[in-house]
């Protein structure tokens, strides 16, 4: 048991890149910033990546705020979108509104940004800035700023470029210790994980192409939130002269991911209020320190979300379906999931599923959520309709590694020596 606890948290330090606001409610009334994000956030040493930037004067100043009162307006720092509503902000346009705190993280973004699919340029139109800095841990996203902020775990590729980056761990570590089950996930590619994880003294060397899926989760993660509060139709008639996280308040009833939960919420309170416990560090009363993984794993079977993190508010619930339906959409990526008793020194599952978004009332949710972020991407009914065919149930009763390739048989599988996929928390708010 000892073993499988020092393990866990090998596991949480080697996999702790995560981020985003967030609020107790479904109510879209408020998205708070944790406090633990502003009391470790300094920003004393970043800069602006581009030294011709047009906002290089304010960018700084108005990302670094602790206050949303103190949020700058959109005419001082406009959103991207405000360039050309129309259209797709331009690499170049993206890279002005850059702030890091070591030049390698704007360099590695850049390079990013040309390889990644070209969505993702669409969707950075929702933000004023992109902080990538050593002491930005989790990512998240920031209605108070209007900006997204991204952990630098992400895009390291030198052992060099990994030593600028904070130590610190994620500060839900320890959320939910006294629960009986652990929940795992992945993200899967042809039978294998779809990317590798390292420590950050690991020496390790990395090339774009292996963090570019790691990457992309990422951003697809921070920019559905981004999008979710900020719709073009809003910010084309909204005062500009008003600091933007008033703007944004003021559009709640507008929020994509309160029309979901309008039309399609959901529904298990017993998942709602684990998820208070894993997300937002609430002690688990003794009727929920007693339900065990198969019980968890009964309750999530039953409604419609894709990860145990969209419990945690409805803007999670919105950017998990959005990441999972475009890694799958753009790479073939599958997401794993699964519920674990802690008393499994072999990690054995209860309850398991990958490419959940293809069970029915998953995917129709997903299917709102994508055609109202992007909608002019694809035919996404018919994507949908004809690529997301169905889940696969993981086998129970067999190890979380015995289940990553399961078209093969069990004699061929080895134990996989790293177990860093096998995070509590997501890599962001």
């Amino acid at each position: 048991m000892r073993r499988v606890k020092l393990t866990l948290l090998l596991t949480l330090f080697l996999y702790i890149l995560s981020g985003c606001c967030c609020i107790k409610d479904n109510s879209g009334s408020k998205y708070r910033i944790p406090k633990e994000i502003l009391q470790n956030s300094d920003y004393e040493n970043s800069f602006v990546y581009d030294p011709n930037s047009p906002y290089k004067k304010v960018l700084k100043k108005c990302i670094s705020i602790n206050n949303p009162e103190d949020s700058c307006s959109l005419e001082k720092l406009p959103l991207l979108m405000q360039e050309n509503f129309s259209g797709v902000p331009t690499k170049g346009q993206i890279m002005q509104r850059v702030v890091v705190s070591h030049k390698w993280m704007g360099d590695r973004f850049a390079q990013m940004l040309d390889i990644l699919p070209n969505d993702i340029k669409k969707l950075l139109g929702a933000v004023t800035a992109i902080v990538i800095d050593d002491d930005v841990i989790p990512s998240y996203y920031w209605p108070g700023t209007g900006a997204i902020y991204l952990d630098a775990r992400a895009l390291w590729l030198t052992p060099e470029e990994a030593q600028t980056i904070t130590k610190k761990v994620d500060f839900r570590i320890y959320y939910g210790n006294n629960l009986q089950f652990y929940n795992f996930w992945r993200y899967v590619k042809n039978g294998s994980y779809a990317w590798r994880y390292y420590r950050l003294d690991s020496g390790a060397t990395r090339t774009a192409e292996e963090i570019k899926y790691n990457f992309a989760q990422l951003l697809y993660h921070e920019l559905a939130h981004a999008n979710d509060f900020t719709r073009p139709e809003i910010i084309k008639n909204a005062d500009k002269s008003k600091p933007v996280y008033k703007v944004l308040e003021n559009a709640q009833n507008y929020y994509i991911s309160t029309k979901l939960y309008s039309i399609m919420p959901l529904n298990s309170e017993v998942l709602k209020g684990i998820g208070q416990v894993l997300y937002h560090g609430e002690k688990a009363d003794d009727i929920q320190a007693n339900y065990t993984a198969s019980d968890i794993g009964q309750l999530f079977d039953e409604d419609g979300a894709d990860a145990l993190y969209a419990y945690s508010n409805q803007f999670e619930d919105l950017a998990m379906l959005f990441e999972a339906s475009m890694m799958r959409y753009h790479f073939g990526i599958q997401r794993d999931l699964a519920f674990i008793p802690k008393d499994s020194d072999q990690y054995i599952v209860a309850w398991g599923k990958r490419d959940r978004i293809a069970d029915e009332q998953v995917k129709r949710r997903a299917l709102f959520v994508v055609k109202s972020l992007l909608p002019d991407e694809t035919d996404w009914d018919s994507y949908f309709a004809n690529d997301l065919n169905s889940s696969i149930q993981l086998e129970s009763g067999v190890s979380w590694d015995e289940n990553l390739n399961i078209q093969k048989s069990k004699k061929m599988l080895k134990m996989l020596k790293s177990k860093a996929a096998n995070s509590l928390i997501p890599p962001y708010l």
